[in-house]
């Protein structure tokens, strides 16, 4: 985790005594969230240029997986995770957290 704010977050260590263990992991969280949507568009631009080019591209969340529970997954461990959690809602959709 500090590592993290030391390095691509780019804290400080005199940062770090004014940052509360909550508020590093929001902007850890944010951060990854923030890499998450850059390559979304990267992948939908690769998707453009493939029906550009005539071919049949791959789904977008095949290239760059899906946001679910906090962290990137692909398609197949993000479906997993909801049927999880549905399962213990107790098949309640209403009752899936989204985080």
């Amino acid at each position: 985790m500090f590592l993290m704010a030391l390095g691509p977050l780019g804290l400080t260590h005199e940062d770090l005594w004014h940052v509360t263990r909550g508020q590093l992991s929001d902007l850890i969280h944010a951060y990854n969230y923030k890499n998450y949507l850059a390559r979304r568009e990267r992948a939908e631009l690769a998707v453009f240029v493939a029906l550009y080019q005539g071919r049949k591209p791959p789904s977008i969340e095949k290239l760059c997986g899906e946001w679910e529970g906090g962290r990137v997954m692909t398609p197949e461990e993000a479906n997993k995770y909801r049927l999880e959690n549905i399962k213990e809602a107790g098949g309640r959709c209403q009752a899936i957290k989204r985080r």
